[in-house]
Parts: C-alpha cells; sequence; structure tokens
C-alpha cells in the first residue's frame, strides 16, 4: 500500500535516488532543493506504507511570463517501475475515455 503526502526535507534524497532508479538523465540535489524552498506546496511524495520508502515523487513549480500572467509548470514526476503499471493502467484507460468522448 503507498500513501501520497506533502514532501519534507527529509525526503529529497528518497526522491533524487527514486529518480536516479528510473532514469539515465538525473537531477543535481539544489534542483530538488529549489523546488522545495520555493514552492513547498507542490511537492508531493508517494511512500511505501511498510517500509517508509519514497516510491515516487512530484515536482511542479509557480513561473510569470513577461506579461505578468502566472501559471503553474510540471516540473519533474517519477514513479519505481514496480510501483507504476496499476497507475498507467488506470490513465490509459481514462484517456480512452476522454478520447472518446471528445471524438478524438
Amino acid at each position: 500500500m503507498v500513501s501520497v503526502r506533502p514532501a519534507r526535507t527529509e525526503d529529497l534524497l528518497g526522491m533524487q535516488a527514486c529518480n536516479l532508479s528510473c532514469l539515465p538523465e538525473n537531477y543535481q540535489m539544489k534542483y530538488y532543493l529549489l523546488h522545495l524552498l520555493s514552492w513547498p506546496q507542490l511537492l508531493y511524495v508517494a511512500e511505501e506504507n511498510c517500509s517508509k520508502k519514497i516510491v515516487g515523487y512530484v515536482l511542479a513549480k509557480i513561473d510569470e511570463d513577461n506579461e505578468g500572467v502566472i501559471y503553474s509548470c510540471f516540473s519533474s514526476g517519477r514513479s519505481l517501475h514496480s510501483f507504476c503499471f496499476p497507475c498507467c493502467q488506470h490513465l490509459h484507460a481514462n484517456s480512452r475515455v476522454y478520447e472518446h468522448e471528445d471524438g478524438y
């Protein structure tokens, strides 16, 4: 079982480890720290309940364009492969429903 909760400082190493296990390109620790310090309300982790291991995360940020329009931006999100498949199945099934309803 997995729980999703806001990220804390002590989660940063687990977030980085999750990223390292999934991708060949990786972020330095300062990238995670910048997000945590600047937009703490937009960082979440998925934590396995028994082991308390970080098995996924989401990073987002808030930016402003040249005209002063404020928008949010999804920066990064990862999950360990062993925790990804059920979620991907659910997202894929929902995307087919939306495509059908929208006529795409």
